[in-house]
């Protein structure tokens, strides 16, 4: 038995899974393209709450607090070490070397303990300092607009999606729109046809009575 290549069951599966693929394609783009569009909106709702002249003093009170506790951290030591500084301020380097040697000793293991906790002091004094000056509204609007990206890629998803899957639907219809196309231009050309056909009949009738004339002149 011969094998049929094309045949309307065949026709149908195949248009079948274009139209599922070009489906299937749209939806994933609307999902990711959706969420991302999502997430730029969340983020910008989260920097205009986070943003604020409340929550820059709340910023500043924290760093100061923190600040704070460092210092009564290593009050203890420094006090040791101004202990220490008048002890030997009062003592002769000559008359007593040991003893002075022995605060050299002792202040310098205290000033390596406390180092670390100076240079977070350190830190949090220009932390605090950049917080006060803090502008608000530019950061807000810097921070606000890097959320455009989210909004930009989204958009593309979805627009792609929409386009690559728009034409794979297409051609799962290419027959529908064909014959639409040929049924709608057989009216009109068969009204052509309607209206041209008197004319064409009278312009034949006159040439063969032209015709006619020309060979009863001859005779």
């Amino acid at each position: 038995m011969e094998k049929k290549y094309l045949n309307e069951e065949k026709y149908q599966s195949a248009r079948k899974k274009f139209i599922i693929v070009g489906v299937v394609i749209i939806a994933i783009a609307m999902l990711i393209g959706g969420a991302l569009i999502v997430k730029g909106v969340t983020n910008k709702k989260e920097v205009s709450n986070e943003y604020t002249e409340a929550n820059k003093q709340k910023k500043v009170n924290d760093l100061k607090l923190q600040y704070s506790s460092l210092e009564l951290q290593i009050q203890p030591k420094l006090d040791e070490i101004t202990a220490l500084m008048r002890e030997k301020n009062r003592l002769s380097y000559f008359d007593d070397k040991d003893r002075w040697d022995e605060i050299e000793d002792e202040m310098a293991v205290i000033n390596r303990e406390i180092k670390p906790v100076q240079d977070n002091m350190l830190k949090l004094k220009s932390d605090i300092f950049f917080a006060e000056n803090e502008n608000v509204e530019f950061q807000k609007g810097f921070n606000s607009n890097k959320n455009i990206i989210y909004f930009m890629m989204g958009g593309f998803i979805i627009l792609a999606g929409a386009l690559i899957g728009g034409s794979v639907i297409l051609v799962a219809y290419r027959r529908n729109i064909l014959a639409y196309g040929v049924q709608s231009v057989i009216p009109v050309g068969k009204e052509v046809i309607d209206e041209m056909a008197p004319t064409i009949g009278n312009a034949v009738g006159e040439i063969a009575k032209g015709i006619k004339k020309g060979l009863k002149d001859e005779e």
